[in-house]
Parts: structure tokens; sequence; C-alpha cells
């Protein structure tokens, strides 16, 4: 956990304002969105059963998230918390690198071995309920609604681990293992970056 004491108790005590629901299920709406908008590209491609079957059943479960996300989110009805929201996204996708995978051909390279391990960082990271204090209650349904997609990434992880072990790609052990570490610290950054942003809103 990369918060100090008191900035998990300050997320704990803000978590809950609409502005801040807003602000994460914008976050997190908007890198699915473009995580779904990769792996569709894999439904009309001619791919081996096993990768595909793991790949469809992400795109799925993540269409399925969003949805859920949107359903429970108490959105906020103040106009400059959406401007601040289209600026968050611009950011992540920039930084992400999305681009280099919503516009490239899908094939098993390099390219696709990357985006792989981007997803894995994604899996792996965007947790946001271990950062409130333990003595938060997770009633709300907001926060079980987090909790559970936390619950789901860390299923996925599974499958992710097993294809970035098996890719068929020309790269060494030591060179798989650079790559997850480069995007799984890219996703660290974005995702530290969010957090201390939202720790740095105004009190309601």
């Amino acid at each position: 956990m990369f918060l100090e004491e008191n900035q998990s108790k300050r997320l704990g005590d803000i978590i809950l304002e609409p502005k801040i629901q807003t602000r994460i299920a914008a976050f997190l709406i908007g890198i699915k969105q473009y995580n779904c908008m990769v792996l569709s590209k894999f439904e009309w491609q001619p791919v081996e059963w096993i990768p595909y079957a793991l790949l469809h059943g992400q795109l799925y479960r993540e269409m399925e998230l969003i949805g859920l996300l949107r359903h429970t989110c108490s959105w906020s009805l103040d106009p400059g918390v959406y401007i601040q929201t289209s600026k968050t996204q611009m950011q992540v996708y920039a930084d992400l690198k999305f681009s280099d995978y919503l516009f490239t051909p899908a094939e098993a390279d390099l390219t696709f071995y990357r985006y792989l391990a981007l997803s894995q960082g994604l899996f792996a990271h965007l947790r946001f309920i271990r950062l409130l204090p333990v003595e938060i209650p997770i009633e709300h349904k907001f926060l079980v609604l987090l909790r559970s997609l936390e619950t789901v990434h860390g299923q996925q992880m599974q499958g992710q681990i097993q294809m970035l072990r098996h890719f068929p790609v020309d790269l060494s052990e030591s060179a798989r293992e650079r790559i997850v570490g480069e995007e799984s610290r890219r996703v660290m950054r974005v995702f530290k970056n969010f957090v201390h942003e939202l720790l740095q809103e105004e009190p309601s």
C-alpha cells in the first residue's frame, strides 16, 4: 500500500461522496471501455480456442462491470466533476498507451504480448478497497461493488499469468519479466497519481 495512515483515513472519509464516487467510477469505466475496444478485435480474428475463450470471457466480464459501475455509482450533479473526469481519462489513455493496441492488427506479436502485460497490471493494481482503513465497514453498495470488482480481477489474473508464460512470441524469460514489470510500474504510476488527485479534493 502506498498511502500513509492519514491519507488512508482521508480516503475512507471521502470515498462515498458523490463527486468521489463519480471520479472513481469514471476512472474505472474509462479504462474498461478502452480494454473492451482492444478485446473486441479478437472476436473476429482466427485465434486458438483456449486464448480466445479467455479473451472472450474478459470482454464480456468487462462489459458487465461497466454496467454495474454505471448502475451503482451515486453520480455527482456538479458539471465541474465531469470536466475533471474527462481530463483524467485523456491522461490515462495516453499514459497507458492504449493507442498502441487499438490501432494495430490483432496478431500474436510483441505488441500483443505487451498488451497482455498491461492487462495483468490493471488486474493486479486497480484496487481501492485495500487503500481504506481496515475498520471501514464495507457495506455500502459502491464499496461492495469495488470489492467484487477486485475479486473478479484476481480471478482474471490467473488466466492472464498463464497466457504471459506460454504466449508464442520469441522472447527470453528475462525479456518477458522485464515487459511485465514495465507495464506493472506504468499502471501503478497511473493509479497512484489518480488516488493522490482524489485526496486533494476539497471536502463537501
